[in-house]
């Protein structure tokens, strides 16, 4: 595991190749004085590796001359040779800038550099995507990434941005993102000095975002659960008590815990993201179930629900239970006793019935237990699924 520090090497003005010295200031209070915000992050956060995303036009023998010095390294005429291509480059010019070797023995500790096109069109656009992805062949499992977004053309944070994302939820790697710095150049003058300022919250709002997506889409709650363990811990664990119930299609815990989500769904919290995350996505979800008017109408609607968040074993097993549930309403029967199901059942079963219903039960049972047992069949899964489908459309009429 290794501190790693990520950041844009961007131009410099027309007239000299050079930044001028600013005093960044973190938010302990300290100050470093530096022309590059590289080296005043590495020596903040005390990283053991950059790595440096620039265009050929980049200044890249700054990098070399200011990193080079502080290693005592000489700086002889593999600078000017890097200055030289650079003053050249235009939007023209391959990604590529000579003495790349030397650059990153400068930076030092396996230190890289990537180089990228000016984005001017989408081919640039998917080519610039594919090299800041590419950064993940550079980590290792368990790195803490500070990423840097000073100095760069607007559209590299967006393509950086979607890296992350993908570094922080997909790759295999659990790359864990410290911070996300800028540099704010625009108060400088009013201030004297450049603050540096965290723009993690960015994240954490995308973890938000895709907690909603994975709730509202699928039924997971467990993102958001975790998310507001630092808002409300209440909150927080009959979150992850709902999405544990519901992965295990327990109906009668299901329809108890949509009463307590009741409390939550329009709650205030510290934060404005939060409230609205969780209290729209977990509003949507009571409100389909509160005016259920029986409880064969609930595990109708359930299993809806479950074939819209494409979870559709569980909309089976589901719809199997409304149907005998009903029938034992329809029956007079106690639908929560075992021996009344029992008997609905052998009811349903009955060869000589050929009303909708008994069926509709016929043919969902089939599918279910095929399901359910693993069993050959001879049904795709596709058939499975618009079975399902047509199903539900048939009993709307009839449950609901």
């Amino acid at each position: 595991m290794a501190k790693i520090l990520i950041s844009f090497l961007g131009t410099s003005r027309p007239e000299i190749r050079e930044y001028a010295p600013a005093k960044y200031r973190f938010d302990d209070g300290a100050i470093h004085e530096t022309t590059f915000i590289a080296k005043a992050l590495a020596e903040h956060y005390r990283v053991d590796k950059i790595i440096l995303i620039g265009t050929a036009k980049s200044m890249w023998e700054e990098v070399y001359r200011v990193f080079a010095q502080e290693r005592q390294a000489k700086v002889d005429d593999i600078y000017f040779k890097i200055a030289e291509a650079c003053d050249k480059a235009n939007h023209t010019t391959p990604p590529q800038v000579p003495c790349q070797a030397d650059i990153e023995g400068a930076l030092g500790n396996g230190s890289k550099v990537v180089l990228i096109k000016y984005g001017l069109n989408q081919e640039e656009i998917e080519y610039n995507s594919s090299q800041v992805l590419s950064i993940e062949d550079m980590l290792d499992k368990g790195d803490e990434v500070t990423v840097d977004i000073t100095h760069s053309f607007r559209s590299l944070p967006m393509i950086l941005m979607n890296t992350l994302i993908y570094l922080q939820n997909v790759s295999q790697k659990h790359i864990k993102i410290e911070r996300i710095t800028y540099g704010m150049f625009e108060v400088t003058r009013e201030l004297g000095y450049t603050p540096v300022v965290d723009l993690s919250y960015l994240l954490k709002m995308n973890d938000w975002i895709s907690g909603a997506y994975a709730f509202s889409q699928f039924g997971h709650a467990e993102k958001i659960a975790s998310l507001m363990e630092d808002e409300d811990k209440d909150v927080a664990k009959r979150l992850s008590k709902f999405s544990d119930i519901l992965s295990l299609n327990h109906i009668a815990s299901i329809k108890g815990m949509t009463q307590e989500l009741q409390g939550i769904k329009s709650k205030s919290y510290r934060t404005k993201m939060p409230g609205m995350v969780v209290n729209p996505t977990v509003g949507d979800f009571v409100k389909r179930f509160s005016t259920a008017r029986s409880q064969s109408a609930f595990q109708y609607r359930l299993a809806q629900w479950q074939y819209e968040h494409h979870n559709y074993c569980s909309a089976y097993l589901t719809l199997q239970e409304a149907i005998v549930t009903y029938y034992c309403e329809q029956e007079g029967l106690d639908s929560d006793n075992y021996d009344a199901r029992e008997q609905a059942k052998e009811k349903l079963n009955n060869k000589k019935a050929t009303d909708p219903l008994t069926r509709i039960y016929r043919s969902v049972k089939k599918t279910r237990n095929g399901l359910a047992h693993s069993l050959e069949n001879d049904q795709n899964y596709k058939h499975m699924v618009n079975n399902l489908r047509d199903n539900l459309a048939k009993l709307n009429n009839i449950i609901q």
